[in-house]
């Protein structure tokens, strides 16, 4: 019925909120497939399949199995047009974790099967908190300094797209951050989304 798409610049806190959203409040992730190795900080939540092969992946894509496949940092990431079929289908909420560049195209298909969409930005804390974060996930300094340079990018490419954002500073706990995103997921939804998840309900009420 719906998909909630977090974007933003890396270490901003969209995984944090998405596995929130996913374990406390009945959310689940619409998964991804990516080149990327995954990284010793990261947990098996479901959002994405790790070290699937550069040619697989193109395969797949060639094989009209994938809506997009898009390289970032040197890595292919795409998502199944089965899998967003499936989650307009459904009557959850999914999570999706995306770059700015595939959100028309997800925008779109969303439309055509019918489902509903709503876009979360992660407005940038600062260069110096962000590098920290990268560095405490143990990640090489020059991949550290070219996510930096991409901060920008985030918003830019965000604004291109003319979609609306609900913009969100993560500066905060993460009790409220995830109480603003569900806040969010009503305006833009409307409530009856929310039937279908009590404890997000209660978090509201």
């Amino acid at each position: 019925m719906s998909i909630l798409v977090l974007v933003g610049a890396f270490g901003v806190g969209k995984s944090t909120a998405g596995d929130a959203l996913c374990e406390k409040y009945g959310a689940h992730y619409l998964k991804s497939y990516t080149s990327r190795s995954t990284r010793s900080d990261e947990p098996d939540n479901g959002a994405m399949i790790y070290d699937v092969p550069r040619q697989e992946l193109q395969l797949m894509n060639e094989r009209g199995e994938m809506e997009w496949v898009d390289e970032y940092v040197g890595h292919l990431y795409g998502t199944k047009k089965q899998d967003i079929k499936t989650a307009c289908e459904s009557r959850e909420c999914y999570i999706m974790i995306l770059v700015p560049t595939v959100l028309l195209r997800l925008d779109n298909v969303v439309r055509e099967y019918c489902g509903r969409v709503e876009y979360i930005f992660f407005d940038p804390i600062s260069d110096t908190e962000l590098g920290r974060r990268m560095d405490e996930r143990g990640l090489p300094r020059e991949e550290i300094e070219a996510r930096l340079k991409k901060i920008n990018w985030y918003k830019e490419e965000s604004e291109k797209t003319g979609l609306e954002f609900t913009h969100i500073k993560n500066d905060g706990t993460p009790e409220e951050l995830i109480r603003e995103i569900a806040d969010s997921t009503r305006r833009g939804f409307g409530d009856e989304v929310l039937l279908y998840h009590e404890p997000l309900n209660r978090l509201l009420d």
